[in-house]
């Protein structure tokens, strides 16, 4: 098993050095079209920071809510043939009042979304792809894909 992993705050700083980080991970992985892969991890972690910065933008609008500095962690997993790529975005949110007021979205409705196409495409091109966000204002979003054939194409086919 080899595990990479990256975090930061977040920025288009980061997203660029995940990009290189994924690039460089998916070659050595060996799996095929890892340039497809490339570009799904990478709307996801785009994702993560722009909810992220989002929030950072109600904390600083709101007095009323008591804002931390926000965090990124990136981990990249290869297992065998499986890459499981994890992020996990801590939102700026403290305030135990207001935990209520964070939106709830589903990731269906959040794939329907008109900026939720990128998505949408990191799902079509991974085999599992799962979003989670708690009441504390953290998303985790979690791609999986089988290296060496792709299996999404495979079970298509059959």
């Amino acid at each position: 098993m080899i595990v990479m992993t990256v975090e930061g705050a977040p920025s288009q700083k980061l997203i660029d050095l995940s990009d290189e980080m994924m690039e460089s991970f998916f070659k050595y992985s060996g799996i095929s079209q890892y340039r497809k892969l490339c570009f799904a991890a990478h709307e996801l972690v785009t994702n993560a920071v722009e909810a992220v910065l989002r929030q950072q933008e109600t904390a600083g609008s709101d007095h009323r809510i008591e804002a931390r500095m926000p965090g990124m962690f990136i981990r990249m997993e290869l297992n065998g043939e499986d890459i499981v790529i994890t992020i996990s975005a801590q939102g700026a949110l403290r305030d135990g009042r207001l935990t209520a007021e964070i939106p709830r979205i589903s990731f269906d409705d959040l794939l329907q979304e008109e900026r939720g196409k990128g998505l949408l495409m990191a799902k079509r091109l991974s085999d599992q792809l799962t979003f989670e966000q708690d009441g504390e204002g953290r998303i985790i979003m979690q791609l999986r894909k089988k290296g060496g054939i792709d299996h999404q194409e495979d079970t298509q086919k059959g």
